[in-house]
């Protein structure tokens, strides 16, 4: 399912999730590198874990095992 879902994500998602979760950067860190204000890297980091979460919920083995 992890698999999966990594794979519906864009590019770029995939490296900003790379980057932050694997790696470790700091969002503060990230944001310079792609040339936005923290801020709406904070607003884009949120959405992708919202966008995460609700592919996830999309499986009903992860469904079950919230107890959702």
């Amino acid at each position: 399912v992890i698999v999966e879902v990594f794979g519906k994500l864009t590019a770029e998602e995939q490296w900003i999730y790379h980057m932050l979760v694997d790696v470790g950067l700091s969002m503060r860190f990230v944001a310079i590198v792609l040339g936005i204000p923290k801020t709406t890297f904070a607003r884009r980091r949120d959405a992708l874990a919202d966008k995460i979460r609700g592919l996830l919920l999309e499986y009903e083995v992860v469904r079950d095992r919230l107890g959702l």
